[in-house]
């Protein structure tokens, strides 16, 4: 085994992995992700032991009993728990702060070193009470809801004065996690079992649970449980039906249900006047969704600038457009209203850049989670000279990842099936059908009813079918229920609410990035929860393994220490952009027609069959190794203690080579039919591929298997993927596309026909244009934009934006790609110009080129008036000055001097 030193296998301080107490403050704490926790700590640390001065008698024996009383089996609150309770109730009850603006002002006065200087805050975001809990996963986000809960309701009943509402709506993202509530708070379940009540209390307690569209008692204290699509409020539309002479004369339809209340749950909650709203998953709230629909998103969200740029162009704007809407429409719009608070619990209250949201106040990471046993500990796997194979099987292609999982969790199942836990080993796939592949593969090594494959959607995403949602329920509760199952496939993402204990083995064989909106915690967050009760084992551990671009991105669980994202009121202006839409007073004289065509490139695919030979042999032969060394196929494995470098175990082992010449070239099809854009290509790609490698790349290919082996592995090397992908694809351009003789014409475009767009960077105040404000990227544009408006013969100009016009081309690799010229232009002597504006000369530029005068050929030749295409480049705009555009074409069109 080579040797692997730990500071080469893990990142960022290495962490004591001594125990700490679970219910006392951890020492040595890290420094928080933001200036308000860490003042917030100190202050709220300072009046606990001061014996929590400044609130109701309700509330001092509310804490007293929960925290400093001893209860029934030994049961005791975390202090994780504990301190998030504790800072809410500091910020409601003593400080009185009711938006983070005033909250951040009023500890200012002992601390000055926080104020709106160093903690700016938005007003157009600070619209009412929210405040974000961050609580690692595991360490008990629900207790703390149940806590704020009893104290919002029982100082409701004793203390009006506070504010506090008797009515609490708790919401979940998603069926799962809805389920997990409904579990702990259905029938009060957890006020009851946990010591959440003093007894002299218990008399006040007739609080109606109630789930999704159950009805609502008119009066009393609630708590309801929801999904937050059974909670958006009633579409306008359903609200105006038009009044029918059958519905004058005889009356709306009755409902199906007679004792059902036909106000949806959005407006039976109008009728409270004030409600406590917890948002579980709260992440789901501020970050990663589009937040876009009847009002404006910048002043509301927390998305980050991109974020915003991509809720806008509707990419995420399937995913949970309303959520915040719906609560900012329950208080009543911005301002005191009916939500008394808002309260966001998370382990990760981040945007998909690890930016913390602004209203985060309490902070519990999952290192002191990890040091105190509330949680697994991490191993992080290595396997030394693994490799991920070029092939479409990904049994083969992640064989090695595949192999150690399932010793590792074999590993795992000498130590704790003896104890009656059966371990899980979760499988992150690809898609749905590599995790079909994954889990036959696993089966004929489990065994066939050991393992579970949760089929979603293909990338992962949550099912939407009735009947899906009812199995994927039933599934999320089989595991240690059943205690038999030893692996799971599936894409699914796992992000929250799939409560599987019995997680210790987590193989990741695909790689996250920040648009998918998933955090390393979010990853690894179903592994985390304990087996056993705490104490019963000294601790728990779970492996990660996976890939090296899936490993890195695990790898990001080290930084503790989180970028806070603050921005003062100016610099949150100009992050929201500036709208550019055309301007209906300037249409009529600035407005340009351009002409349309159809397709100009066409696709000739029954021409794939003459690919192998077209495709040229390499220059010299690739050489085919006479033998493949046993090293090639040993692997060693080593475990780490996440954060600390301790060595867990090492083990060795060899794995197969799997593999047969059609799964190779399938792999490399699928890649190039996708690089191409030739999707219906893939059998006759594929077959050509492996023709052309049997007869002009190793002709001599062999009939035997063992030997076959040896020409597989010298397949799955990186210079031969280099060598076939470029002839491939360099024969395709040959062969598949071509410019078509003529172009149809099919209509016009308009310059007024381009959509509005948010625009972050600088404008130009155009004069002659249908835009009175004009993005622009480089000096260039900026200045060339000042001489259309100067030019007298210039009548009217445009940029063109946001693909209402572009041109098709093939680019230097084959490619059909989309050309968007910069500028239109109509002087007065009704000629029209193309023009595109260049710094630097790419591969491209000159079929850029070529496609524009193509394009202006086939337009003069339908009579569409006069055009013209220009090129002005960076250096030739620098050492010529024009008076007017007819200078500038005539200097363009004029012949090079010579040289």
């Amino acid at each position: 085994m080579s040797e692997l030193l730990p500071d080469e296998l893990t990142r960022g301080p290495f962490l004591d992995r001594t125990p700490i107490d679970p219910y006392q403050e951890p020492p040595d704490r890290m420094q928080p992700p933001s200036l308000l926790i860490d003042v917030l700590r100190r202050v709220v640390r300072d009046w606990r032991e001061s014996g929590y001065p400044g609130v109701t008698p309700t509330t001092k024996t509310l804490l007293e009993y929960w925290f400093n009383t001893d209860h029934e089996r030994g049961f005791r609150y975390y202090f994780a728990q504990r301190e998030a309770a504790e800072t809410v109730i500091y910020i409601h009850e003593v400080l009185k702060a009711r938006r983070l603006r005033e909250l951040v002002n009023k500890l200012s006065v002992q601390y000055p070193i926080i104020n709106e200087e160093s903690f700016p805050v938005n007003p157009d975001r600070d619209l009412y009470p929210r405040w974000a809990i961050k609580m690692a996963t595991g360490t008990g986000k629900t207790k703390v809801m149940s806590l704020l809960a009893v104290w919002s309701i029982m100082n409701s009943i004793r203390h009006p004065e506070t504010g506090l509402a008797s009515h609490i709506l708790i919401i979940a993202p998603n069926i799962i996690v809805f389920e997990r509530l409904w579990r702990d708070f259905g029938d009060n379940r957890i006020f009851f079992e946990d010591p959440t009540l003093p007894p002299e209390y218990l008399k006040y307690w007739n609080v109606v649970v109630t789930k999704q569209d159950e009805p609502l008692p008119p009066a009393g204290t609630t708590i309801t449980v929801t999904n937050i699509q059974r909670l958006y409020p009633p579409k306008e539309e359903d609200k105006k039906k038009p009044k029918t002479p059958l519905r004058v004369h005889v009356g709306d339809q009755p409902p199906k249900n007679v004792l059902e209340k036909e106000a949806s749950l959005f407006e039976r909650f109008l009728d409270y006047d004030r409600v406590l709203v917890m948002n579980d998953e709260g992440h789901h709230v501020h970050g990663g969704y589009g937040l876009k629909q009847q009002i404006d998103a910048s002043e509301i969200t927390d998305l980050s600038e991109e974020e915003l740029d991509e809720a806008l162009k509707g990419r995420l704007k399937k995913k949970v457009i309303v959520w915040l809407k719906t609560i900012l429409e329950l208080n009543g719009g911005p301002g005191d209203g009916r939500v008394v608070m808002q309260l966001d619990f998370s382990a990760t209250p981040k945007s998909s850049k690890g930016a913390l949201f602004p209203h985060t106040v309490s902070d519990f990471p999952i290192r002191d989670a990890m040091r105190a046993r509330i949680v697994k500990w991490p191993i992080k796997v290595i396997i030394t000279n693994a490799k991920v194979y070029d092939t479409e099987d990904p049994v083969v292609r992640f064989g090695d990842y595949l192999e150690g999982a399932v010793r590792r969790l074999k590993d795992y199942e000498k130590i704790h099936k003896p104890a009656g836990k059966q371990p899980v080993l979760f499988v992150m796939a690809e898609d749905t059908t590599k995790a079909n592949d994954i889990a036959e593969w696993l089966m004929g090594k489990l065994g066939k009813d050991k393992v579970l494959v949760i089929h979603t959607g293909d990338q992962g995403q949550l099912p939407t079918a009735e009947r899906d949602l009812e199995e994927l329920r039933k599934l999320a509760h089989a595991i240690d229920a059943r205690n038999d199952y030893r692996a799971v496939v599936s894409v699914l993402m796992l992000r929250e609410g799939w409560d599987v204990k019995n997680v210790c083995v987590i193989a990741g064989l695909r790689a996250y990035s920040a648009p998918a909106n998933i955090l390393p915690e979010q990853t690894i967050g179903r592994g985390l929860r304990l087996m056993y009760q705490r104490g019963v084992v000294d601790e728990e551990t779970v492996d990660v393994i996976g890939t090296p671009r899936f490993m890195e991105f695990v790898d990001e669980l080290h930084q503790e220490n989180v970028e806070l994202e603050t921005r003062t009121e100016e610099e949150a202006r100009q992050r929201m952009g500036k709208t550019i839409a055309v301007e209906p007073e300037r249409v009529a004289k600035y407005d340009i027609d351009i002409p349309i065509f159809t397709g100009s490139i066409e696709l000739n695919l029954e021409n794939l069959e003459l690919l192998a030979e077209t495709m040229s042999p390499p220059s010299e032969p690739f050489e085919v190794p006479e033998g493949i060394a046993d090293e090639e196929f040993k692997r060693s494995m080593i475990g780490f203690f996440a954060g600390t470098g301790d060595v867990a175990f090492e083990e060795e082992f060899w794995v197969e080579l799997r593999s047969n010449l059609a799964s190779v070239v399938l792999y490399h099809a699928r890649n190039i039919v996708r690089e191409v854009g030739i999707g219906g290509a893939l059998p006759i790609l594929a077959a050509q591929l492996e023709r052309f490698v049997r007869e002009k790349v190793f002709p001599n290919w062999p009939g035997d298997h063992q030997e076959e082996k040896r020409f597989i592995y010298r397949c799955l090397q990186p210079d031969f993927k280099e060598f076939i992908y470029a002839e491939a694809k360099a024969a395709i351009a040959k062969l598949v596309y071509g410019y078509k003789e003529t172009e149809e014409l099919v209509g016009l475009v308009k310059l007024s026909n381009m959509e509005a767009l948010i625009w972050h960077g600088d404008v130009y105040p155009a004069k002659k244009s249908v835009l009175s404000q004009v993005p622009y990227d480089s000096d260039l544009e900026r200045d060339f934009m000042a001489f259309l408006d100067d030019a007298e013969d210039v009548e009217r100009w445009g940029r063109i934006l946001r693909y209402i016009f572009y041109l098709e081309y093939l680019d230097h690799e084959g490619r059909v790609r989309h050309y968007v010229p910069d500028f239109v232009v109509k002087t007065t002597d009704d000629r029209y110009y193309l023009v595109e504006t260049k710094g630097l000369e790419t591969p491209d530029v000159p079929l850029k080129d070529a496609r524009a005068r193509r394009w202006v050929e086939a337009v003069n030749k339908l009579g569409r008036g006069t055009w013209e295409y220009l090129k002005v480049m960076h250096g030739f705009w620098g050492r010529h000055y024009f008076n007017t555009f007819a200078e500038l074409a005539k200097a363009l069109s004029a012949p090079p001097p010579p040289s």
